[in-house]
């Protein structure tokens, strides 16, 4: 089942019990390192650089013409659901499938992490923490 644009509904029951919150985490942060990893490759681009285009490209539209690795890689971004298009007049908007992927991507590229997971699950959590998956909380419940 591939979960809707920005929302995971099956983190949110795994809220309460930190140990599961943390395998789930560290799962979907090894998907996307290998995700990035695979898109370096195809394109022909380094670790760290495909990092800060993808950062790049889940924060500003694109625009193809002026922006075609970009473009492309938003493309390899949709391939490998990681994001999603929205098609504005001033380009391309690349959103991430869920808010946790630019939380990640935000946090690898400002400390230039040697892998995703080696930020450490605790720093993802904190990370992320302002873009919750959850859209209704139970009382209690934090967000991720």
């Amino acid at each position: 089942m591939v979960p809707a644009p920005g929302y995971v509904p099956e983190a949110c029951s795994y809220l309460g019990d930190p140990a599961l919150k943390q395998r789930y985490i560290a799962g979907l942060v090894a998907e996307l390192e290998q995700a990035l990893a695979r898109i370096a490759r195809s394109l022909g681009l380094g670790r760290n650089e495909v990092i800060e285009l993808a950062r790049r490209t889940l924060t500003e539209p694109v625009q193809p013409l002026r922006d075609p690795i970009l473009a492309e890689l938003g493309e390899k971004l949709v391939e490998h659901n990681i994001a999603y298009p929205v098609l504005r007049g001033d380009g391309i908007e690349y959103r991430p499938q869920l808010p946790l992927y630019r939380a990640v991507i935000e946090e690898a590229s400002r400390r230039h992490a040697e892998s995703l997971l080696g930020l450490g699950i605790e720093a993802v959590i904190e990370a992320a923490k302002e873009i919750s998956p959850c859209r209704s909380q139970s009382p209690g419940q934090q967000p991720i």
